[in-house]
C-alpha cells in the first residue's frame, strides 16, 4: 500500500490540516511500504471570508519536495455552498485545479466560517499532486511520483492558543468522517486478485473525552455503516481523465476503525498509534497507522471544547493477503454544541471566489 506522511497543526477542519494548529497528510512513495506518517502541528491556511489560501510549505515537513500554494481565487474550477454541521456557520466548497511546468494539482477544499467573524473558521480538504503529469494524462496510481494530501486547519485548533480544559468530567462527541479507502484484493477474490481499487468513504465518528485522565478514544463506523460516495473531487478527476476512476465497487460497509485510549497534550493536540480494524467476516492479521488531531479552544455551553477534529491513516492486511488503507479526516461536535444548531441552518450566501 502507499505510504503517507501526515502533517498536523491540526487538521481536520471539517472532514478533513497542518499549520500551527493544523493537521495534514502527504502521501508517499512505494505502494508496499508501511512507514509511519509524519506529523506536524503548524498552520497552513488563511481565510478572509471569501478567499481560502493553502500553503503546505508552512507545515515545515521533512520532505524534500516542494508544494505549490493553492488559492480559491486562482485555482477554483467551480464552487458551491454546503450545509456545514457547525452551528452559526456558513459553508462553501471548491474544486481546485492548477497546472504548471512541474505538474498538476487537483483537489477539493471546504470552509466553514462565521460570517460575522471570518477568523472563526475551519478549513479542510484533500488533493492529489501529479508530479510531471498534465491533463488528460494523469495516473492516479503512480505512487512513485504522486503525493496524496489531506488537511484540516483553523484558528480554533491552533496549538499556540490552547484550550482551557475542565479538571474533571467527561464529554461525548459525534460527527462525520471521510476520505479515501484503498484496497488490493487478495486470494479470496478470484479474478480480482491483485487489483488495486480506490473509493471515497463516509462514516459516523464518535469520540469520548475523559478530562480527569486527559485522554480520549474514538471509533469510525461503530454507529451505522461506512458508506461509499462519489465526491466532487472524484467527479472532477473523472472529468479531467475522461474516464471512470473505478469500475469495481469496493465493500467497506462493515469495517470499523477503533482509536484506543489516547492522551492529549495541554495545547489540545493528540497523536497515537494504538488503532485497530474490525470486520465481522474478514480476518484481520495486521494493523498499522495512527490518528491525530485537536480539541477546540472554543468552549460549548458546558465549558468543554465544542468539537474534536482530526485525521486518520490506518492500514491493514487480511488473512488472504488483501490489503486496505483508510486515509481521512473527521469532525465531531459535543452534544451541547450540536444541539445549538437550528433545523434550517443557512448554507452561506457569498460567492466564495
Amino acid at each position: 500500500m502507499p505510504t503517507w506522511k501526515i502533517a498536523t497543526t491540526f487538521l481536520l477542519a471539517i472532514f478533513l490540516t497542518l499549520m500551527t494548529g493544523a493537521c495534514s497528510t502527504i502521501g508517499g512513495r512505494n505502494q508496499d511500504q508501511t512507514e509511519e506518517a509524519e506529523v506536524s502541528f503548524n498552520r497552513i491556511t488563511s481565510f478572509d471570508g471569501q478567499v481560502l489560501t493553502i500553503d503546505l510549505g508552512a507545515a515545515d515537513l521533512e520532505t524534500t519536495e516542494e508544494f505549490p500554494v493553492l488559492t480559491t481565487a486562482r485555482h477554483a474550477q467551480n464552487t458551491a455552498e454546503y450545509l456545514t454541521p457547525i452551528p452559526g456557520h456558513l459553508g462553501r466548497g471548491w474544486n481546485l485545479l492548477r497546472t504548471g511546468d512541474d505538474g498538476t494539482s487537483l483537489g477539493y477544499a471546504l470552509v466553514s466560517w462565521n460570517n460575522e467573524d471570518p477568523t472563526d473558521y475551519l478549513a479542510g480538504g484533500w488533493w492529489i499532486e501529479f508530479r510531471e503529469q498534465h491533463p488528460p494524462n494523469l495516473d492516479v496510481w503512480d505512487f512513485d511520483r504522486n503525493s496524496y494530501i489531506q488537511f484540516v486547519d483553523g484558528p480554533e485548533i491552533d496549538p499556540s492558543n490552547p484550550p482551557e480544559f475542565p479538571v474533571e468530567g467527561q464529554a461525548t462527541y459525534s460527527g462525520n468522517g471521510g476520505g479515501a479507502f484503498l484496497y488490493r484484493y487478495g486470494t479470496d477474490w478470484g479474478d480480482f486478485e491483485g487489483t488495486l481499487v480506490q473509493e471515497e468513504y463516509a462514516a459516523t465518528v464518535t469520540v469520548n473525552v475523559d478530562f480527569s485522565q486527559n485522554t480520549l478514544q474514538g471509533c469510525l463506523g461503530c454507529e451505522g455503516d461506512v458508506v461509499t460516495r462519489r465526491s466532487y473531487l472524484t467527479r472532477l478527476l473523472e472529468e479531467v481523465l475522461g474516464e471512470a476512476v473505478n469500475d469495481i465497487e469496493v465493500a467497506v460497509a462493515d469495517y470499523e476503525l477503533h482509536f484506543n485510549v489516547t492522551p492529549f497534550n495541554p495545547d489540545g493536540t493528540f497523536l497515537h498509534t494504538d488503532v485497530a480494524v474490525v470486520h465481522p467476516e474478514r480476518t484481520i492479521t495486521s494493523v498499522g497507522g495512527q490518528w491525530a488531531g485537536n480539541l477546540s479552544n472554543r468552549p460549548d455551553a458546558a465549558g468543554h471544547p465544542r468539537l474534536v477534529t482530526g485525521l486518520n491513516s490506518v492500514r491493514f492486511q487480511e488473512a488472504d493477503g488483501s490489503r486496505g488503507h483508510f486515509l481521512g479526516i473527521f469532525l465531531s461536535l459535543s452534544e451541547p454544541f450540536s444541539r445549538s444548531r437550528g433545523p434550517e441552518q443557512a448554507t452561506g450566501s457569498g460567492s466564495g471566489r
